[in-house]
């Protein structure tokens, strides 16, 4: 097994991790056109006074014409996007759900090569729990592990790069509080995990004393101890 999770995603899908990094990268293009389609409509088509006009280098085409025009563009960029961001969930999906399936089969391989004196610590039902609901969020992450930051990263430089080419003081209002995000978020990250590794050993342990319950369950209802196992 390798040492950290990136470096399985990385060795068991690379291909097809860099397939949805291309397909990520394919759909900044339709959102930077989704952004500048609506300025070209409102400020060379509607603000614009009537006659024929020239827009993106191109003249001779009335007011109508160029909105019709430039609302189908809009709409095919919106659609293509949109089209582009569904064939990557599914195919995201498709490729959580395989490496997720490795991860526990060699999971369930590795218990099977434990000592018993390691075992007896173990109950049964903690051990479904974290083969089985732990690992659920695994699969989804693993698709997302490399295009989901790009994707967003990407989306953030576009957006400020709209901004910027419109007016750069805009764009510097935009970004100023970047650095203050970047140095709280992490931190307010790192206890987020804390208390979610705190939330599953609790649910470990309660699985483990539901197992255990679940077992004696005909000698707790004779003593009458069923308001005291919790």
């Amino acid at each position: 097994m390798l040492p950290t999770l990136f470096r399985f995603i990385w060795t068991r899908s690379k291909w097809q991790q860099l397939f949805v990094l291309l397909l990520t990268l394919a759909a900044l293009p339709f959102y930077y056109a989704s952004l500048e389609l609506p300025k070209l409509i409102i400020n060379n088509v509607l603000g614009a006074n009537a006659g024929n006009r020239e827009i993106l280098g191109f003249d001779g085409l009335s007011q109508t014409a160029w909105l019709v025009l430039l609302c189908g563009a809009f709409l095919l960029a919106v659609c293509v996007q949109t089209g582009i961001k569904y064939v990557l969930n599914l195919y995201k999906g498709r490729l959580g759900g395989r490496l997720l399936l490795e991860l526990r089969r060699w999971l369930c391989s590795q218990v099977l090569r434990f000592p018993p004196s390691k075992l007896e610590s173990v109950s049964s039902d903690e051990l479904g729990a974290m083969i089985g609901t732990e690992l659920g969020d695994v699969g989804s992450f693993i698709g997302d592990a490399i295009a989901l930051p790009c994707l967003q990263g990407g989306l953030l430089l576009t957006a400020i790069t709209f901004i910027f080419v419109q007016d750069v003081w805009l764009g510097f209002a935009a970004i100023a509080l970047l650095p203050i995000q970047v140095y709280v978020i992490p931190r307010l990250q790192r206890q987020v995990n804390a208390l979610n590794r705190e939330r599953v050993l609790a649910m470990r342990k309660l699985a483990s004393r539901l197992g255990e319950t679940a077992e004696a369950l005909p000698e707790v209802q004779v003593s009458a101890a069923s308001d005291e196992e919790f």
